[in-house]
């Protein structure tokens, strides 16, 4: 149970203690009681300012990473680490690469050792691929998506050397698919590691 996951990554020091992760993405639910003792700062880059706008996304990807309330039914994998959300995209599907590009920069000011990104595009987007060289420079490690288009290969930026690219596997441990070899994980040479992707318990906007 959640209460024995705590204690035991308490006992073995695996909390995220004293690691700064920047999540990039939709935005987060900043009042959400599994987060908000994590949260150090928020910044908005879309000009839509910090509401969630009904998009989930931030907020569960937020909850993967250090979510810190097993009474509320839901633990991080580092439920002490301190969580700095930047919203570069407005809606799941909608962003661009000016506000990443920023997001990245503000990530880089903020010190942060790691920056997720759980974006993507079948395209390069103009700047990333520099921005994300600057964070490496500067000893930050990008987890990126991998993507979801299956067979066709990794999104961008998840396809530059510099990041760790993750793909997502089922319950079953076999590679997710809702469509096989189409709306799946993608594969491909640049993938660097698999890790459970469907079905995972997080966190949830309180109010949409």
């Amino acid at each position: 149970d959640l209460l024995s996951l705590a204690a035991a990554l308490e006992r073995y020091g695996l909390q995220g203690r004293g690691i700064k992760v920047a999540v990039l993405d939709t935005g987060v639910d900043l009042k959400h009681p599994a987060l908000v003792k994590n949260i150090r700062a928020a910044e908005d880059f879309t000009n839509t300012g910090l509401e969630i706008n009904g998009q989930y996304h931030g907020t569960m990807v937020a909850g993967v990473v250090a979510a810190a309330s097993p009474s509320s039914t839901v633990i991080g994998v580092a439920p002490k680490a301190e969580l700095y959300l930047g919203k570069v995209l407005k809606t799941k599907d909608e962003g661009t690469g000016e506000a990443l590009c920023k997001g990245i920069a503000w990530a880089i000011e903020q010190r942060v050792h790691l920056i997720n990104l759980s974006l993507g595009s079948p395209e390069e987007v103009e700047g990333v691929h520099t921005a994300i060289q600057a964070a490496i420079k500067a000893g930050i490690f990008i987890i990126c998506a991998a993507g979801n288009k299956g067979d066709s290969g990794l999104d961008y930026p998840a396809r530059y050397d510099e990041c760790i690219a993750v793909g997502a596997v089922a319950r079953n441990n076999n590679r997710w698919e809702e469509l096989p070899g189409e709306i799946a994980s993608a594969i491909g040479e640049q993938l660097d590691i698999m890790a459970v992707g469907a079905n995972v318990l997080s966190t949830f906007p309180i109010e949409l």
